[in-house]
């Protein structure tokens, strides 16, 4: 595997990622990555560590599980028409071979295990600009969620495949990788934002095939270059959640945004990715904090 072989997968799964729900044949996505259909398979496998048809079907799968979770009044059928399923018997077959029990099931299971916490109760909400934020009163503070409409952004980005969540060795690794390669370039420096973009659900993806990429953004024709590939995060309408943590606290940040406050918005998980968009670091105590935003993509319900 080198990493000609890497850009090109680099590309296809970018286009698999936002077309996931698309009639998606191997052939045309071996052309996308000029290679013929026994080699991209292959090669394919090499980089992601599973064949191409294993890929989007598990991919099809962990986003029914996951809205079956967050879009409860959608019916079963529904969904699968949502991942990309024309048969609701064939999306039935999949599912229960795939997680071991009906679709129904998953939800009623997902439903009994929601978060119960003391940091959610009655937030304030008021306007500006036209847009609702939700003021919350916890323990450390107070923690506001605001709707904002985010343009387009291209991105230089590094993907990772397998455990992230509290690694933040995995996640110094790949930005140093991203800046290796930016900063020659004139593409970034000390002041740059970045961004971490996640593509699949914890809890519901194994942890061996979880993925997320490194971002920094860029403008202008930036070509991708090896293990660096270049892509767009969706604009779009975007719940942001402002906040300082620490490594361990990001798990628990993203379930409070996407299991306390996202359920009683009026508002659901729209068509997107969620990222993290970080604005610096600093150190108090002996502790590295990050400055970062929680960005879930959203619509009314």
């Amino acid at each position: 595997m080198n990493f000609t072989q890497i850009k090109k997968i680099n590309q296809v799964v970018d286009y698999l990622q936002a077309h996931l729900d698309d009639d998606l044949a191997l052939p045309d996505l071996a052309d996308r990555a000029c290679l013929s259909p026994f080699h991209f398979n292959r090669v394919f496998k090499a980089v992601m560590g599973e064949p191409p048809y294993h890929f989007i079907t598990r991919l099809r799968m962990e986003k029914a599980a996951g809205l079956l979770r967050s879009h409860t009044g959608k019916s079963v059928s529904e969904i699968a028409s949502l991942c990309g399923f024309t048969s609701a018997s064939a999306f039935a077959k999949r599912f229960k071979q795939h997680f071991g029990m009906n679709a129904s099931a998953w939800r009623d299971q997902s439903g009994s295990q929601a978060v119960s916490s003391t940091e959610g109760g009655c937030p304030t909400v008021r306007t500006q600009g036209g847009k609702p934020i939700w003021e919350y009163r916890i323990a450390d503070g107070i923690r506001r969620v605001r709707i904002e409409d985010i343009a387009k952004i291209q991105v230089a980005y590094v993907r990772h495949v397998g455990p992230y969540v509290g690694e933040s060795a995995v996640f110094a690794g790949l930005y140093e990788k991203l800046f290796r390669w930016a900063v020659p370039r004139g593409l970034a420096d000390e002041r740059t934002t970045t961004f971490n973009v996640y593509h699949d659900y914890p809890g519901i993806t194994p942890g061996a095939k979880l993925r997320v990429m490194a971002c920094i953004p860029v403008t202008g024709d930036v070509q991708a270059s090896g293990e660096v590939g270049v892509t767009r995060i969706a604009g779009g309408r975007y719940a942001v959640c402002r906040l300082c943590l620490d490594s361990a606290g990001f798990a628990h940040a993203w379930e409070w945004v996407t299991a306390i406050w996202l359920p009683q918005s009026g508002y659901t998980w729209g068509h997107g990715e969620a990222f993290e968009r970080c604005y610096g670091q600093h150190i108090e105590q002996g502790v590295r904090y990050f400055e970062v935003d929680i960005v879930i993509p959203v619509k009314p319900m």
